[in-house]
């Protein structure tokens, strides 16, 4: 289940509890993402959706995982398509802030030279 609450994206479990959050912005034609919980195999789906129709709406995209708790393989997987998409469009994709977890889970699979990442 999803809802929006204000700007924010929430993925729920069945029994209404919130398993991830999405804010949203879209300013100067860049599409801002903070990705607040655990990017795990059951929210990876409606991750990889927002991303794809950020495509559609903006020049850049950054992406904050400073509250990223986990990242999932499948997480892991709709991010390279998006940057796959990204780099076909022309489109900037930055991730910020990653997490010491979500670090760690790039770095022990060889992602950091895939994606441009940054602290900010």
């Amino acid at each position: 289940m999803r809802r929006m609450n204000m700007n924010t994206l929430e993925i729920l479990d069945n029994q209404g509890n919130i398993l991830l959050r999405i804010a949203e912005s879209l300013e100067n034609n860049v599409f801002h993402f903070k990705v607040i919980g655990r990017l795990s195999e059951q929210t990876a789906h409606e991750f990889g959706d927002e991303l794809s129709a950020a495509f559609f709406a903006c020049k850049a995209i950054c992406i904050d995982m400073s509250e990223t708790e986990s990242i999932s393989g499948l997480a892991l997987q709709n991010l390279l398509k998006a940057q796959q998409t990204a780099d076909a469009k022309d489109i900037s994709m930055t991730l910020l802030n990653l997490s010491d977890a979500v670090m760690q889970t790039f770095v022990a699979n060889s992602f950091t030279e895939c994606f441009n990442i940054e602290e900010r």
